[in-house]
């Protein structure tokens, strides 16, 4: 690919078997409509538990990991932190902040809008920097050696959430959420900016 590396998808929802590990150099983990909190356990989803379980012999390498939102929630289960809703029962679905902590380093410069889709987030795993917070949700990307995960989607743009409005608009009346068209209005802002940490990020985060 365009990195230089050749790209496996699989989609163990789908019922797609996961890959071996043992044949990868990196592994990205993406988003997903599951709750961890309460569809773990759940017979229907017993891939997130193989994917758990996947993530934690993973993280054991030390090879380069990466996880969207449900894949951040992912890395932070198989490190043996909770994930849950929010207590006050918010969500965050539209720009939300993201500051860079002291412990950043590289990760992050600034301040910066990224978009979110989420009701739930995850606490910080023993041995894991916090590397980026924001309002509601602090933890908003941690860090594990060469290992990150991420409570917010840089990896998405209006095309991919306007999509996702139109599957499940009820969500846009949960407590945080913001108007589609406020959502959509900010885009032409804040879509290249994060699009462009992204790429900068990655070119990073295969190096290590």
């Amino acid at each position: 690919m365009r990195r230089g590396h050749d790209v496996t998808w699989c989609c163990p929802g789908r019922g797609e078997g996961l890959p071996a590990a043992a044949d990868f150099d990196a592994l990205v983990v993406y988003g997903g409509a599951e709750m961890l909190s309460t569809d773990l356990e759940k017979a229907e989803t017993a891939y997130l538990r193989e994917e758990v379980a996947l993530v934690e012999r993973w993280l054991a390498s030390d090879r380069p990991f990466l996880g969207f939102c449900l894949g951040g929630q992912i890395m932070a289960a198989a490190m043996g932190a909770r994930v849950a809703p929010h207590p006050e029962g918010m969500s965050h679905i539209g720009y939300y902040p993201v500051a860079p902590t002291e412990a950043a380093g590289d990760f992050l410069d600034g301040t910066t809008l990224m978009y979110h889709w989420h009701q739930e987030g995850f606490d910080l795993p023993e041995g894991a920097e916090r590397v980026a917070t924001g309002p509601d949700f602090p933890n908003q990307a941690i860090r594990y050696g060469k290992a990150f995960g991420l409570q917010f989607h840089p990896e998405v743009d209006a095309s991919h959430y306007r999509h996702w409005v139109q599957e499940v608009p009820d969500y846009l009346g949960r407590p945080g959420a913001q108007p589609v068209e406020e959502q959509l209005a900010a885009a032409p802002r804040h879509d290249p900016l994060t699009r462009a940490w992204l790429e900068a990020f990655l070119d990073r985060w295969l190096d290590l």
